[in-house]
């Protein structure tokens, strides 16, 4: 059996594509061991073998291929060699693994067969492509993540230590201070009680609690106190923080998901559906039907702009809203004030785009979307 070959019509492809960019390579990253896939331009031909990390890196340097482009499935690594692969004078497309699985056989799955359908979609102009971070916006990327990390482990931690209590009797606000105050009143009624295996147990747990949620909560804080100080020393989020309901922590998250750099994105809706601020739609038979938003999207940054969009409703209640206002009337009702909310989060991202592009700050004279 011989080695596998393009069809006539993907080498056509190919050529184009070749003769336009440049030689077409497909690699499937990996920790150590690399696959990489290309084809011969004259008779088709795959080749398809595995090289080491530092094969890989002598490959982009010393290409005898000349300029290359180099199709990469996005992943953990794929800025890095993104980056790499630019400094060196060739071109990389970052495709997303969704749009990759199509161009190959579903059931089977393999570096070879992997590197094969990277290879097939990097010379494929309609499929879309990933954006590639820089270092700097890499690592604000990261520190969102790291900042939704704690937050997750700090509410569990206080929802854990809530629940305890709430076995025992005792009602527990939200909040530190609430929770000290619960442990306190818990102890003192088991330690009166002369429960002494009771007391040591919660004694132990409501000293851990507090103490981890503590620590968290000021590694939090040292987090927001450096977007802070970034947000107010840049000039496009210092245009997203004369949005109403935009503070300095969700500018600079909308700052990070445009990568700095709004001509990254086409317009503003392609920016609220990276973003996953968009419906999901679905329907046949000539029935169209628009459900519930996307789980999918960037979601630390997808979150705070939720945040925001509560915030400005929620002030346009207490302030500017009437009796007679229609839209008052909706936000009583619970579906149609997720809705709301979610067109406002939406909204709000496709403005940060606008701002962003035509390097200026919002005006409520020219865009009243709350009314």
């Amino acid at each position: 059996m011989g080695l596998p070959k393009l069809s006539f019509y993907e080498l056509k492809s190919l050529r184009m594509y070749a003769k336009q960019n440049g030689f077409v390579i497909g690699v499937d990253l990996a920790s150590r061991v690399f696959q990489i896939c290309y084809a011969d331009l004259k008779s088709g031909q795959l080749v398809n073998k595995s090289i080491s990390r530092s094969e890989f890196e002598k490959m982009i340097t010393d290409s005898q291929f000349g300029k290359c482009v180099f199709g990469i499935e996005a992943c953990g690594q794929c800025n890095y060699w993104g980056r790499f692969i630019i400094e060196n004078g060739h071109i990389c497309r970052v495709i997303p693994p969704a749009n990759i699985s199509s161009f190959g056989n579903l059931r089977d799955k393999s570096d070879s067969i992997d590197a094969v359908k990277i290879f097939k979609a990097t010379f494929s102009p309609s499929v879309p492509e990933s954006i590639l971070k820089d270092e700097a916006a890499q690592a604000l990327a990261t520190l969102f993540a790291h900042r939704a990390m704690l937050m997750k482990a700090r509410i569990q931690l206080e929802n854990s230590f809530r629940s305890a209590s709430y076995e025992m009797g005792f009602i527990s606000a939200r909040g530190l201070e609430a929770i000290l105050q619960s442990s306190k009143e818990l102890l003192s009624q088991l330690d009166s009680q002369h429960k002494r295996r009771s007391f040591k147990a919660y004694k132990l747990i409501s000293t851990d609690c507090y103490t981890i949620i503590r620590c968290i909560r000021e590694k939090i804080d040292k987090i927001d106190l450096f977007l802070k100080k970034f947000a107010m020393n840049n000039r496009m989020c210092k245009h997203f923080m004369t949005i109403d309901g935009v503070g300095p922590i969700v500018a600079a998250a909308l700052y990070s998901a445009m990568n700095g750099n709004p001509k990254m994105f086409k317009n503003g809706r392609k920016f609220a559906g990276f973003l996953g601020l968009v419906p999901k739609v679905t329907g046949t038979g000539g029935k169209i039907i628009v459900t519930c938003v996307r789980k999918g999207g960037a979601t630390h940054y997808k979150q705070l702009v939720y945040i925001a969009a509560v915030a400005l409703i929620s002030r346009f209640r207490r302030t500017k809203a009437t009796e007679e206002s229609a839209l008052l009337k909706k936000l009583d009702k619970a579906k149609i004030k997720r809705k709301i909310v979610l067109s406002v989060a939406n909204r709000i991202s496709r403005i940060a785009w606008a701002l962003a592009y035509y390097d200026m700050d919002f005006d409520i004279e020219k865009c009243k979307f709350l009314s």
